[in-house]
């Protein structure tokens, strides 16, 4: 198995990181492999190695083909072989706990698919890739559902309340977090999943734009977002896996296009000077308040704006695929908490509201009992803290 690996290694010294150009019309699956999907069969080797696959004579094979030619062909039969190998491995217990790198690896070889498709001898190999990897799929799913089912709530004998299959997260005492507040009134929630707990946030809208369905420029939308810890003065946000921003995670799925692809961005100095003038949710008050109306329009005139998308520096992040692990939970949040209030659905599956600073937030993430976030916070700094009757509140 080392020297397959020291095999693999010289051949991307070699092969992987040449650079390889555009496909070209009348391309054919004898054609080289885009360094973008030789790194992403990089990364399927360096799931499925620790547990034995790649000493199996078809994919041993299809893999020795592919490092002496790495044509489309060749890396199509090496991915199939690996996808094929999936249902053997769930049987045997070898695909482990977390499941999202496996679902990340059918992702992309489902983007693989569809490239090999449009070639002119790629039809019949994009068909069995595809194939392949929806039997992987299903036998990915049986098992998370088999793993959500364990899960069973201890009240009455019935299952807790889970939001698509996940409980709600626990603190050090066994209870609830509950629903967290920042000063800025921003609702987080966190779940447990198979890798650890995630929490979700409902954004404020205010930090980018967009373009509607009309051609306007309003708010972005509010909405359930994954985040991790406050850093840096930023709630850390979850990306697709392979991202170079963000946290990468295969949960996240490749991100929600149809939002991205219309998301507007400023400049700060454009941003503090439209706060200045109209307050940080300015943008909520496009169309409605004539004075931030006459500002965005003279913005728009001025060439101010523009989509994310066409901006190096940024990649896809913030609102998930609707199909996607944190996607399938972001949609039951919002059937819960549609406007990201702490209402009775809400309460009732996370627990009672829990106010804080920005710097309480990370301590409440981590499980922190009420007292203990008090205690962490008048170390850093001179706080006063006021418990009332109805709720929980940090200063």
């Amino acid at each position: 198995m080392q020297k397959l690996f020291e095999n693999w290694r010289e051949y991307e010294k070699h092969i992987i990181k040449e650079y390889y150009g555009p496909h070209e019309a009348g391309m054919t699956t004898k054609g080289r492999t885009s360094a973008e999907d030789l790194a992403k069969i990089r990364q399927a080797i360096s799931i499925v190695d620790p547990t034995g696959v790649l000493s199996w004579p078809e994919v041993a094979t299809s893999l020795r083909d592919l490092e002496k030619d790495p044509t489309y062909y060749n890396s199509s039969m090496f991915v199939m072989s690996i996808l094929g190998a999936i249902p053997v491995l769930g049987k045997l217990g070898k695909l482990g706990k977390s499941l999202g790198r496996w679902i990340g690896l059918i992702d992309d070889a489902k983007d693989l698919s569809n490239t090999v498709r449009v070639m002119e001898d790629g039809a019949e190999v994009a068909q069995k890739i595809s194939k392949r990897a929806d039997d992987a799929k299903e036998v990915l799913e049986t098992q998370q559902k088999a793993a959500r089912a364990g899960d069973v709530g201890q009240a009455g004998g019935r299952s807790a309340a889970k939001i698509a299959g996940y409980s709600p997260q626990v603190n050090k005492a066994g209870q609830k977090s509950g629903v967290f507040f920042d000063v800025n009134e921003r609702a987080f929630v966190t779940v447990k999943t198979e890798s650890g707990p995630v929490t979700f946030m409902y954004s404020s809208g205010t930090s980018l734009q967009m373009v509607d369905d009309t051609g306007r420029v309003v708010a972005s939308p509010r909405a359930w977002t994954p985040v991790g810890d406050y850093h840096g003065g930023l709630y850390l946000k979850y990306a697709p896996r392979g991202s170079r921003s963000g946290i990468p995670d295969a949960r996240f799925g490749t991100g929600n296009k149809e939002i991205w692809d219309k998301l507007l961005m400023i400049s700060d100095d454009w941003d503090k000077w439209m706060r200045s003038r109209h307050g940080g949710e300015w943008a909520r008050e496009i169309w409605t308040n004539p004075k931030v109306t006459d500002d965005v329009q003279h913005m728009i005139d001025n060439d101010v704006f523009q989509f994310i998308k066409d901006m190096p520096r940024y990649s896809i992040g913030k609102y998930p695929s609707p199909n996607s692990e944190f996607g399938r939970i972001v949609s039951e949040l919002n059937k819960l908490s549609p406007d990201g209030q702490a209402n009775k659905s809400l309460i009732n599956v996370f627990g009672s509201p829990v106010h804080g600073s920005k710097g309480a937030y990370n301590a409440w993430r981590k499980g922190e009992l009420a007292q203990k976030m008090d205690e962490s916070l008048l170390k850093k700094r001179s706080t006063k803290i006021l418990i009332s009757i109805k709720k929980q509140t940090i200063y």
